[in-house]
């Protein structure tokens, strides 16, 4: 199923765009929950930035990808290899000047339903979690179950945060609040 708009996903990206697509790093908040994405035959490398936390200064809660139904179905990604979960929350130190990545819990359980129930035919083959801590000990149940969906788990803990351009300057009416919190 394509989305709505023939022309265009969120009203502002060409869907031809994603005909020969191969890598895409997003915020979790941009997943459609009301029009399904359009086939990604060439995408490989999917990156999603986490950050399901209310913000103080936004005045609308954002659920994340884990509390997505599935009317929309799947995400066809038939060459997805590698898929990236990404925390971007961070803690700022004001006596230091400086923002340190915080790592985000998260429940096996949930990234394992996002896998089956998100994106189609097949889980990618590595899962990486960057500044992601499973909920769940390592040799329970859950964690095993996700283990069986993909060949590798990998994980990193860098303590920086990049430097991402302002999107929200760049792309104006199309991009909420917590966007613009997130990525300043």
């Amino acid at each position: 199923m394509e989305p709505e708009d023939t022309e265009n996903l969120w009203g502002f990206i060409p869907l031809s765009v994603f005909i020969g697509l191969t890598s895409l790093s997003m915020h979790e908040h941009m997943w459609p929950d009301d029009q399904p994405w359009p086939t990604s035959d060439s995408l490989q490398d999917l990156r999603i930035f986490l950050s399901t936390s209310y913000h103080r200064r936004v005045s609308e809660q954002t659920g994340g990808i884990f509390q997505l139904g599935i009317d929309q179905g799947p995400w066809h990604v038939p060459a997805l290899k590698r898929l990236t979960l990404a925390s971007i929350l961070c803690t700022y130190t004001p006596h230091a000047h400086e923002r340190r990545r915080t790592s985000l819990l998260v429940a096996a359980d949930d990234i394992r339903l996002f896998l089956l129930q998100q994106l189609a035919p097949s889980p990618p083959q590595t899962l990486h979690l960057e500044h992601i801590t499973l909920y769940e000990p390592s040799q329970s149940n859950t964690v095993r179950a996700l283990h069986d969906l993909v060949q590798e788990i990998t994980t990193s803990e860098s303590e920086t945060v990049e430097l991402l351009p302002h999107y929200h300057g760049h792309m104006g009416m199309h991009v909420r609040t917590s966007f613009e919190i997130d990525f300043s």
